[in-house]
């Protein structure tokens, strides 16, 4: 379903640089692409463990060319920024559902990001409390590391759904991790 409806939105937009888009599980270690120019994920790392941004970033640093961006969006708790209330009430749902879930914060994912060669570029604000993070693909050799450097990151994390930041103690302070 969701997949017509990207299909449906690309029709729409007649653009000749949009692939088809494609069923990708990114916590499988071979994805059904070997190269990409770009990666758009939409609110996908807070309904999904910790994990699965993990092996998303390192799927990415294994695909995407140098230079390449990396488009992340959803909702995120960002250090400077007072965390909306209803952002907290959302993560504090999500994480009754599933304690692997939550919103995450743009910290955790930059420094997971940074690991496997991915450098931010961007941090914007968007409507209804959502946020975009664009990461470029640093370097060549970024890729290769990828894979040992996220697992060593998601042992290392292993018990905390954010690498040590988690979004409940934002509750707690108000402000993000």
């Amino acid at each position: 379903q969701a997949l017509a409806s990207i299909r449906a939105w690309a029709a729409e937009a007649g653009l000749p640089n949009l692939a088809d888009p494609i069923h990708l599980d990114v916590t499988q270690a071979e994805w059904p692409l070997e190269r990409a120019d770009a990666l758009v994920n939409v609110n996908m790392i807070h309904i999904s463990p910790w994990e699965t941004c993990l092996a998303l970033l390192s799927g990415a640093a294994r695909v995407l060319a140098e230079g390449a961006p990396l488009y992340l969006y959803g909702p995120m708790i960002r250090a400077e920024r007072v965390t909306a209330a209803s952002n907290l009430a959302f993560d504090r749902s999500l994480r009754d559902r599933d304690p692997s879930w939550g919103v995450r914060s743009v910290e955790a994912i930059t420094e997971a990001a940074a690991l496997v060669g991915l450098a931010v570029e961007r941090v914007l604000d968007m409507p209804n409390n959502n946020t975009s993070l664009v990461l470029r693909k640093q370097g060549s050799s970024a890729g290769r590391r990828a894979t040992s450097l996220i697992r060593r990151l998601a042992t290392r994390s292993a018990g905390s759904t954010q690498s040590g930041k988690d979004a409940s103690a934002t509750a707690r302070t108000s402000r993000a991790p």
